[in-house]
């Protein structure tokens, strides 16, 4: 099955862009933390999300029971922020426009 975008664009060419970086920078085995949306440059680089979006993580069988709360703590930078690094053995962090405009 094949989901577009209602443009029938679903990554624009920054996304190809930033994933290439990724591709180049991170390891194939580091765990990504980024924004929790569905066309985030990290899917196109076979990197490890530490989430997706809720629906697509618990549909895949993961325990995502604070997680989400967690993810904003971090970007927020709340004074726990490094301990939740640690404890999702988090090893980059994306910090863009999609993390700018959800993550605040």
């Amino acid at each position: 099955m094949c989901w577009l975008s209602p443009s029938g664009v679903e990554f624009d060419q920054a996304a190809v862009s930033c994933a290439k970086m990724i591709r180049d920078v991170i390891p194939p085995r580091a765990i990504v933390l980024h924004a929790p949306i569905n066309n985030h440059a990290v899917y196109l680089t076979g990197r490890r999300s530490l989430f997706s979006i809720g629906f697509m993580a618990w549909v895949h069988g993961l325990n995502v029971a604070g997680r989400e709360s967690d993810i904003q703590r971090i970007y927020a930078g709340t004074p726990n922020a490094k301990s939740l690094i640690a404890k999702y053995k988090v090893d980059y962090v994306v910090v863009g426009p999609a993390e700018h405009a959800r993550l605040r």
